[in-house]
């Protein structure tokens, strides 16, 4: 009876998880949006995020690559997403950031077109939408990733990007309790 319990126990733990990634297909591309609200004057929230971006950018694989107190973008570069061939290759995803601030409210969108691949001899370069497991016609050795580890990546990828949004999300609600104090 505990086995059974605790069975199911996994495989709710397993369904709640998938839930919190959300993420669209949109134009080739792997897109996660949110609209949040704050309640600080923009100026204050919009400075909360810009330092959080620098703060963030510090590798030269990242760039900030427009910055006003209305608009923000940037190119970041994953953490590794996963590793396969017994440590010879790694991936990770370029992820593009845009965030546009209006009244009392922003959109954060990040945007992900490209998996790149590595090891110490070559780097390949695929889009996530035309690997496993959203497209049915993975090709291992045109996208040089097998499909499990592909899968893997992917959903790595949508996890990393849905913390970067509650991260975002995390910093102006922060702003909002430490101007009470």
């Amino acid at each position: 009876m505990k086995k059974f319990i605790v069975l199911i126990l996994l495989l709710e733990s397993c369904f709640l998880y998938g839930q919190n990634d959300n993420y669209e297909i949109k134009n080739e591309a792997v897109v996660v949006e949110k609209v949040i609200n704050f309640d600080v004057d923009n100026k204050v929230a919009s400075d909360a995020i810009y330092h959080l971006l620098v703060t963030k950018l510090n590798d030269s694989n990242e760039t900030l690559k427009a910055a006003d107190k209305e608009y923000y973008a940037a190119k970041i570069l994953t953490p590794t997403l996963d590793t396969y061939s017994m440590g010879a290759w790694q991936s990770a995803g370029e992820v593009t950031i845009e965030i546009t601030f209006r009244e009392k409210r922003f959109k954060v969108k990040l945007e992900c077109r490209n998996i790149r691949c590595w090891s110490n001899i070559a780097v390949t370069n695929y889009n996530p939408t035309q690997a496993a497991p959203i497209s049915e016609k993975h090709d291992a050795f045109k996208l040089n990733i097998p499909k499990k580890n592909a899968e893997k990546t992917f959903n790595n990828l949508v996890s990393y990007m849905n913390d970067l949004m509650q991260g975002f999300e995390n910093c102006v609600k922060n702003i909002s309790a430490e101007e009470d104090w």
